[in-house]
């Protein structure tokens, strides 16, 4: 028997449902919103189904389906607020209509079905993110991924500029220090230790009076004034810059890195938005150890506090950023953003720096980096895999529509 299916959304994870649903046999009716773009409404088409561009939540458009005839509904918009009021409109209308719904919040997946009635609540991410884990798994699993860890090689040094500042600061304060020192111990004849001593009190204007230049020879008068006024300009402008680096969380990101460096035969996973959380947390359920990359500072403000796995933040494809995150200690790197050709291009900028090192230091051998890279588009994914073993390319439509379409027919 036929079953009667509507679709609403005809995003790239939609137009995947509709294939799906099409080559199981389905009658499917798509409404999608008039903005969609017409390659994607063509494959529809040629799929089998019917268009309807408009919003679902206006009574105009759901006039022009029979939603008593229908057997379920899919609702597939990237919008969690947008599938939950057309799911409660659904369920209003038709109560017996198997409803299921996208959402990007697994953690409200079952109070949404037990509260509201809707047969199946589930997130594209978590169901690609156990795809993504078994992939990474699977090569954990390999001798050669754990038995041969890779020499670390020195990293790029990347200051940003406010690390800059700060080290311009104390190199010119320890050069004034340093040049008082030694004037003082030539001109007043006084010890290394005291001359020391002497300086040190200068520039932090403590002054307790038991050396002073008041009838020392001119040059150690015009390094102590240069002493005094450039240690006082330093010394604060270094506690102004020290003092916003601890409170722009300096300290914690300081400390991911130093973890970062502590590990070896790790993930490294690059992009951290709800794909890369979920593929995390599944890793460090089974109890891989995870370095995430993240591009957007203000997710690594807000996450890093509160996270057990280190992140750092910055550009995954610059290699001083993938250095940083231990990429030569690694034995997966993880490329999760939304993005086909930025994943992809992650993905060569490490394979790059690993040939690299490997001209550098021919005697040593390491195991290949293995990738597995999120990537949207079939054909894309089919043509990377094929580049070489060390690749395996998921895609999340490919992986979550099937658990969609299951949910609506079986």
């Amino acid at each position: 028997m036929t079953k009667h299916v509507l679709v609403c959304g005809l995003g790239r994870f939609g137009l995947k449902v509709v294939e799906l649903l099409c080559i199981r046999g389905a009658d499917v009716i798509v409404i999608t919103d008039t903005q969609t773009r017409n390659d994607r409404l063509d494959v529809a088409k040629r799929a089998g189904a019917v268009i309807i561009q408009g919003d679902m939540r206006d009574a105009t458009v759901r006039a022009k389906v029979n939603l008593y005839a229908l057997d379920a509904a899919i609702l597939t918009a990237a919008d969690d607020a947008l599938n939950l009021e057309v799911a409660l409109e659904l369920r209003a209308s038709v109560p017996n209509v198997r409803v299921v719904m996208r959402s990007s919040n697994e953690r409200l997946s079952n109070r949404l079905e037990r509260e509201f009635g809707i047969h199946r609540v589930l997130s594209p991410a978590v169901e690609a993110a156990a795809a993504f884990t078994e992939a990474v798994r699977q090569n954990h699993g390999s001798p050669d991924s754990i038995t041969h860890p890779r020499r670390r090689q020195r990293p790029s040094i990347s200051l940003t500029p406010r690390k800059r500042d700060i080290v311009f600061l104390a190199l010119s304060l320890c050069t004034i220090m340093v040049s008082s020192i030694v004037i003082f111990h030539v001109t007043l004849g006084i010890p290394w230790v005291e001359a020391m001593y002497f300086a040190t009190t200068t520039v932090t204007t403590v002054g307790f009076g038991d050396y002073s230049l008041r009838y020392a020879p001119l040059v150690a008068k015009i390094a102590g004034i240069l002493l005094m006024v450039g240690g006082v300009v330093n010394i604060a402008v270094f506690s102004s810059l020290f003092t916003n680096w601890l409170l722009a969380g300096g300290t914690i990101v300081a400390r991911a890195e130093v973890a970062a460096r502590r590990k070896s035969g790790h993930v490294v996973l690059c992009g951290y938005g709800t794909v890369g959380q979920a593929v995390a947390n599944q890793l460090v359920e089974h109890g891989i150890d995870v370095v995430v990359i993240e591009g957007s500072e203000t997710v690594v403000r807000d996450l890093l506090p509160v996270s057990k796995i280190p992140i750092i933040s910055g550009d995954a494809t610059m290699p001083a950023v993938l250095a940083r995150a231990g990429i030569d200690r690694a034995s997966t790197l993880i490329a999760t953003t939304s993005v086909d050709a930025l994943n992809l291009e992650i993905g060569l900028v490490a394979q790059s720096l690993l040939e690299e090192w490997q001209v550098r230091h021919p005697e040593k051998v390491h195991p290949p980096l293995r990738m597995v890279l999120r990537c949207f588009d079939s054909d894309v994914a089919s043509r990377i895999a094929a580049a070489g073993t060390t690749y395996s390319v998921l895609s999340e439509a490919d992986v979550a529509a099937p658990v969609f379409v299951a949910a609506a027919l079986d």
